[in-house]
């Protein structure tokens, strides 16, 4: 029964110009008939003039006829044009609905198409970090000619992160060379630079207003997007903190110089890299600056956001 009701007010929704139009249409024909009667159609002694001899007879159904048709078009064809001009609107209006909504929907299967590209993308990129990551980390330890087993990163935190001599600039040459030097292979300069291309990659293709041209005022002013922080947010978890400690010092710039790493530092600060790293700490007196000094001097070189909340 429900169905059914149903059924019959969609219906009635689609066709209301045409009930209305038949209801016109007998109100019309019964408002005649009501007021000159059926009879005036049919009766067989129709005169235009009934008086005298002289009587003119016409025929029935030429003038009564006409009569009733004359009055009924010219009563219902106003009415029914309007109608008529109501439907046309009604039926603009529809097209233009159907139009936005094919719009809309086109619109939302290229943001979802946009949405996938970019995550196959993201990930393929992620996979080859992770797996430049692992080669860097697979090196961290080696054995001496002599037979002693040494950590690479305890050996820079010693030789470098220790001294407090030391300069962010001196550091940061130090760590590239030792790398490189120890490792014997790029492996640290290679991933430095793929880092740095998966986090321009995220930027670059999240609704935040930052285009191709990578301008570093746009990374340091707009306001990041939520699927921006959400991608990145997946690479910076992958990080060790011994790499943090690395990044810290190697993406160090001095005064204006925008030639080599201000856009890295830039996003480092961007997507708060720094948030859960050993070295973020408020007090300058804290146990991890007394031992390892540089690591404060790199905290204080960038901005308070690198380190989140």
């Amino acid at each position: 029964m429900a169905d059914s009701t149903s059924d019959d007010e969609s219906w009635i929704k689609k066709n209301w110009v045409i009930l209305i139009a038949f209801l016109v249409m007998a109100c019309v024909i019964g408002f005649y008939f009501y007021e000159f009667s059926l009879y005036t159609l049919f009766d067989k002694d129709f005169c235009i003039n009934t008086t005298g001899d002289d009587a003119e007879c016409l025929s029935k159904d030429a003038v009564r006829w006409g009569t009733f048709g004359d009055f009924v078009g010219g009563t219902l064809n106003p009415i029914l044009s309007f109608l008529a001009l109501v439907v046309l609107l009604k039926t603009y209006s529809s097209q233009r609905e159907e139009l936005e909504d094919t719009k809309t929907i086109l619109k939302e299967q290229t943001a979802t198409q946009k949405k996938q590209q970019f995550e196959s993308t993201f990930f393929e990129l992620l996979k080859v970090h992770n797996q430049s990551l692992e080669n860097l980390l697979k090196f961290r330890q080696f054995i001496l000619p002599d037979g002693e087993k040494v950590d690479l990163f305890s050996i820079l935190m010693e030789e470098i992160f220790a001294k407090n001599e030391m300069t962010l600039k001196a550091a940061k040459i130090a760590i590239f060379e030792k790398l490189e030097l120890e490792i014997k292979k790029e492996l640290w300069g290679g991933y430095f630079r793929l880092l740095y291309q998966l986090l321009k990659f995220i930027a670059i293709n999240s609704d935040n207003g930052i285009d191709d041209k990578f301008e570093i005022e746009d990374i340091k002013e707009n306001d990041i997007s939520y699927n921006e922080k959400m991608y990145s947010n997946i690479v910076r978890t992958l990080l060790p903190d011994d790499i943090m400690k690395l990044l810290s010092v190697s993406c160090y710039i001095e005064g204006e110089d925008k030639k080599n790493y201000h856009k890295y530092k830039a996003l480092i600060e961007r997507y708060a890299f720094f948030e859960h790293a050993s070295f973020n700490e408020e007090n300058d007196s804290h146990q991890i600056f007394v031992d390892y000094p540089v690591l404060l001097k790199a905290r204080n070189s960038y901005n308070s956001r690198a380190f989140g909340k």
